[in-house]
């Protein structure tokens, strides 16, 4: 035993060897989250590890992205996988283009406009509507992964799923968050597959670190692997998910073959502004609406000088926020697939008119009322208030290889868990209520209705920033409409107030929700909500766990930064 002398006395020689030992864990620790060669960021330790080893072995951004989507899927299948879609940004350096892949979901042929109206014509409720076959859009994540691995990829199929296999075939241990959703899911329970899956026989949810064997999904990884993507549009998966949809005791769908069958991923056309001069910020196109309000946003702050406020919290937040309300009223009138509605971009975009929507913001207090914008060229369309969609689910991936090509991948299958129908071992997405239950207004359209072979609008905001032409940040984050209020967050502190990126991360989070903000609870000071509630704000404490995936190139050096409200594990070398 050590005597309290002895301690005194050692006391200077204990605070250096702690203050030491700090220093070379934290060297250590950045070390993983600093590199010259590659990096990546993803929403799960075991998934970024799978990739990194692929980018190891000379793979390129496209080959971690898809091997570190499909252990996603087997370690997180409550937020992502093979039974719904997504959206990919691909930076090809050696070109300096961007490639945009669509794989978003498809409304059946046979949905019609009152899909989710009751008998009498009112809307179901969002969590009536989430459960069961109705809710199931045809997947696109295989035929964009598909699409971009014909494009670019140096490694087969086979090869990339692998890991997923292996780790689905041999076990994985449940992490905190998937245990604790699964216990606090209340439809999980209600799909017979689905529960014999997520619970113990005494009908207890899994437990952290238990051990969970996934069968079913590494054969169906192997039979895609072996018969193609076409096994999965076409084959005997094709006609289980089938089969499941029109069986479901909850909510029966009206998806046939044809619907998978006919499926195609799509390239579209990437959409970028530039940002104080020496910025170029660009994102996804429609159907997302995640890219065109972080560029309508940043085109109403470039009016104001973001560098008076570093550090006010407050005013940050009020500035950014009633941004937000303005962007969101364009947003829900306006924003819907392009291939059924005439989006007005230009007019969206256009400097003169986001000066104009700017003016309306005043900084010593909230404004009193929002209204979206009629352009004299754009078609008849009513403003539809869409239904609260605040999801715990969605997976990112932020990638960058050694030769300097990039991903910026959002995946989801909206709620998490979907619908709650599992097929081979994957859940099957309820993209289909990101549509607008309320297919008219007055007699008059809403852009995102519900109509065959449309996909619904979505807030994915995969992001990729370029500082004097040259790559800077590539990012993206989970959470259902707070997405791109996470993601425009992390663009200030990081642009306009040269933060590091883990601080940008840190940052508390908030969201706008009709007439009142949401602010992420136990995040900011009394005096700060006091200043907040001053100038007009309703505040509501939410969790808001933002699952930000975070790359910057600076000065020859690539960080990485993983959201520390999730799991997430950035690695590099």
């Amino acid at each position: 035993m050590f005597s309290k002398k002895k301690i005194y006395k050692n006391l200077p020689l204990i605070i250096f060897t702690i203050a030491v030992f700090y220093i070379v864990l934290n060297f250590f620790l950045e070390s993983f989250r600093e590199s010259t060669r590659y990096m990546i960021s993803s929403s799960h330790p075991l998934a970024t590890q799978a990739g990194e080893k692929i980018l190891k072995r000379n793979g390129n951004a496209i080959d971690a992205a898809i091997t570190t989507q499909m252990v996603l899927n087997v370690v997180e299948p409550q937020s992502s996988g093979i039974g719904g879609g997504g959206f990919l940004l691909y930076y090809d350096k050696k070109n300096e283009h961007i490639e945009v892949y669509d794989g978003r979901e498809v409304a059946p042929k046979k949905a019609q406009q009152d899909l989710f109206l009751r008998a009498d014509g009112n809307p179901l409720n969002h969590s009536e509507a989430i459960l069961g076959g109705k809710s199931v859009g045809v997947p696109g994540l295989l035929a964009m992964l598909n699409l971009a691995h014909k494009d670019h990829s140096t490694f087969s199929l086979k090869e990339l799923f692998q890991p997923a296999i292996d780790l689905a075939k041999n076990g994985f241990p449940v992490s905190s968050r998937l245990s604790e959703q699964i216990t606090n899911d209340k439809l999980l329970r209600k799909t017979e597959t689905s529960k014999r899956f997520f619970y113990d026989k005494d009908n207890s949810a899994k437990k952290t670190e238990e051990i969970i064997y996934n069968k079913n999904f590494s054969e169906t990884l192997e039979y895609i692997s072996v018969e193609g993507v076409e096994g999965f549009y076409h084959g005997k998966i094709a006609k289980k998910i089938i089969q499941k949809i029109h069986k479901s005791k909850i909510n029966p769908g009206e998806m046939e073959l044809s619907d998978l069958k006919n499926y195609k991923a799509k390239k579209r056309n990437v959409i970028c502004k530039q940002y104080r001069i020496v910025w170029k910020v660009c994102g996804m196109p429609p159907p997302s609406s995640g890219g065109i309000a972080i560029l309508q946003a940043l085109g109403i702050l470039e009016n104001f000088d973001m560098h008076n406020y570093k550090g006010q919290t407050d005013k940050i937040i009020h500035l950014l926020s009633e941004t937000l309300r303005l962007i969101f009223e364009d947003r829900n009138k306006y924003i819907g697939d392009p291939d059924f509605v005439k989006v007005p971009m230009e007019n969206l975009l256009n400097p003169f008119y986001l000066k104009e929507r700017s003016q309306l913001i005043k900084l010593d207090q909230k404004m009193e009322k929002t209204f979206p914008m009629s352009f004299e060229d754009s078609q008849d369309i009513s403003f539809s208030e869409m239904a609260s969609n605040e999801k715990d689910s969605t997976s990112h991936i932020s990638i960058i290889d050694q030769e300097g090509n990039a991903v910026a991948f959002t995946s989801s299958i909206e709620s998490a868990f979907g619908s709650r129908l599992m097929v081979e071992g994957f859940l099957l997405n309820n993209q289909l209520t990101d549509f607008s239950f309320i297919p008219n207004k007055n007699g008059i359209k809403v852009a995102n209705k519900v109509e065959p072979n449309k996909r619904p609008m979505s807030s994915m905001s995969p992001t990729l920033v370029f500082k004097n032409n040259s790559l800077y940040l590539i990012l993206g984050s989970p959470g259902g409409q707070n997405i791109i209020s996470y993601v425009l967050k992390t663009l200030i502190y990081i642009i306009d107030f040269d933060m590091k990126i883990v601080k940008a991360i840190d940052a508390p989070n908030f969201a706008i929700r009709n007439q009142e903000m949401f602010i992420e609870e136990n995040r900011l000071d009394d005096l700060t909500i006091r200043r907040l509630e001053d100038l007009g704000h309703d505040i509501v404490y939410k969790k808001m766990k933002s699952g930000l995936n975070v790359i910057k190139i600076k000065n020859g050096k690539i960080y990485g930064e993983a959201d520390s409200r999730r799991q997430g594990l950035a690695l590099g070398n």
